[in-house]
């Protein structure tokens, strides 16, 4: 971060692109739940130098693990599924009773 700064919501001037310089630029509202001004937080881009560059051995460079392979489901996908219907049905019994008991207090 190079740049931290709290601004009116109407400027936008630290917004605009700065020639020959790769920032980003986060903007969110302050101060929490008033939402009256912008806090806008910059940074600049750093070159990449994954963990073997910075160590300056040879290692061999690896993907990183995320538990399964794209596209394939969690082990306890089908175990959530499961309960997720289950809780589904049960409240959909719970409504047509609830249903059958408003019917019959209106009749009586």
């Amino acid at each position: 971060m190079d740049q931290i700064k709290t601004v009116e919501p109407t400027d936008f001037s630290d917004l605009s692109i700065v020639p020959e310089k790769d920032y980003c630029t986060l903007l969110t509202c302050t101060p929490y739940m008033i939402n009256s001004h912008r806090l806008l937080v910059r940074g600049r881009r750093i070159d990449y130098e994954n963990e073997a560059q910075i160590r300056g051995d040879k290692a061999i460079e690896t993907e990183p693990v995320t538990g399964t392979k794209q596209g394939q489901p969690t082990p306890n996908a089908d175990k959530h599924k499961s309960i997720i219907l289950i809780i589904g049905i049960v409240l959909l019994i719970l409504i047509i009773i609830e249903g059958y008991r408003i019917i019959k207090v209106i009749r009586s």
